[in-house]
């Protein structure tokens, strides 16, 4: 019997066209028997899912992308739509990608699908969606503009007045997700969000800034809660930089984080990992460092902010101070963890330590070093 033998005498039998397979058995090889199974190759056309592929040049292929997004008419909660996207390179030229509500878009590989765009956002996904396994790059300003969901996105930001990789105020989780912004700009922040966003196994990344860097900036309310997330900020010595800024009244919890704050400084402008305006936030297990020549703070935290850090560490270097607090009324306390250049104090508040040590292993019962 012609076929690939599978298991005790059952065989796969295309039949003479390769239209369809028969799973035939020794048994069934009579001509009174009929075929056990047929699958039909021809396939049956997908309902809610639209396959994009390259058909020529990168701005083709972009024609080709917004086409199938827009073909998404009648998308719902209970009809949801899924685009996919082949490996190739997507140009939109200055039209930005508008992924509607219940329309997952999928590509193939953060390394193979990239869409790129020269206008601010790139793409701008509603709630209720997800962009998935892509790339996004803008030389405008903005990558992306979230509400729903991204799940292993890549994000690049460069060539506006202030470039943003991922903006996602009040969006609803970023997961295996990678953010920079870069060049010139006034302000440049690999990611923002506001609310209850969640960010997990993230790396944030900002450079370049001329006056303002932030590796990831929130503000707003909500308990955004960010976990193992890598966030580097690096400045030339003259601009304000915080890996993390965080500037509402929210509830941040800060786990297995890591916060870099790199080369700021100048007329008054710092260095920071951490800084905190107000707010109630809980930091622990996680790495907080800062390094160049101006001032330097592992957490700064303003008035009307209380904080716990616990099981962390909070590298500085020189003259740095691990915690700066600024007001009355702003609490930090620490515990468990190792604090590199001590506590300082600018017009009230107050800085809590228990069982801490500094850079040489001193250890501190119940004192701050």
């Amino acid at each position: 019997m012609n076929g690939t033998l599978i298991n005790n005498g059952m065989a796969l039998v295309p039949n003479a066209a390769g239209t369809s397979i028969d799973l035939n058995s020794k048994e069934n090889t009579a001509a009174s028997h009929a075929a056990r199974l047929e699958v039909n190759l021809a396939g049956v056309p997908f309902t809610r899912t639209l396959v994009v592929s390259p058909v020529g040049t990168a701005l083709q292929n972009g024609i080709a992308l917004l086409a199938g997004v827009a073909g998404t008419t009648g998308a719902s909660a209970t009809n949801p739509y899924l685009v996919r996207i082949e490996p190739g390179l997507y140009d939109l030229g200055s039209q930005t990608l508008k992924q509607p509500a219940f329309v997952d878009i999928e590509g193939s590989g953060t390394g193979v699908t990239k869409i790129i765009a020269a206008v601010a956002p790139a793409v701008n996904i509603a709630a209720g969606s997800e962009l998935r396994h892509v790339s996004v790059e803008s030389t405008q300003g903005m990558a992306i503009l979230v509400l729903g969901r991204l799940l292993h996105v890549s994000a690049r930001a460069s060539g506006g007045s202030s470039n943003t990789a991922i903006e996602g105020l009040g969006s609803e989780s970023m997961m295996e997700t990678s953010a920079v912004a870069f060049g010139p700009g006034t302000v440049n922040r690999a990611i923002t969000i506001s609310g209850n966003t969640s960010l997990t196994n993230v790396i944030a990344d900002s450079s370049g800034s001329t006056s303002t860097g932030r590796a990831i900036d929130i503000a707003g309310t909500g308990t955004p809660r960010l976990f193992n997330v890598i966030a580097h900020v690096s400045g030339t010595g003259t601009q304000q930089v915080q890996a993390i800024a965080l500037q509402g009244t929210m509830s941040a919890t800060l786990e297995s984080v890591t916060a870099i704050a790199e080369n700021g400084g100048g007329a008054g402008k710092g260095t920071v990992a951490v800084y905190i305006a107000e707010g109630v936030h809980h930091i622990s297990n996680s790495k907080l460092s800062v390094t160049g020549a101006e001032v330097r703070w592992g957490v700064q935290a303003d008035s009307k902010a209380n904080v716990w850090v616990e099981n962390s560490q909070l590298t500085t270097a020189g003259s740095s101070y691990a915690v700066s607090v600024n007001g009355t009324g702003t609490i930090v306390q620490v515990g468990n963890s190792r604090m590199e250049g001590g506590a300082f104090l600018y017009n009230g508040g107050v800085v809590s330590c228990v069982a801490v040590y500094n850079a040489v292993l001193t250890f501190f019962t119940n004192t701050c070093p």
